[in-house]
């Protein structure tokens, strides 16, 4: 079983093309924020 992945790894595998990690994680999390579906079931897990 592969070990959890930190955030910055996890960006840097969905926007390869991006030069910084820290430029990845900007493109990530500005692709969550505009998900409503996925926000929203973030918002009920971390409530939980």
């Amino acid at each position: 079983m592969r070990g959890v992945l930190s955030f910055a790894a996890l960006a840097a595998m969905y926007f390869p093309g991006c030069t910084t990690s820290k430029n990845a994680v900007h493109c990530l999390s500005r692709w969550i924020k505009g998900c409503t579906p996925l926000v929203k079931e973030l918002l009920l897990l971390s409530e939980s």
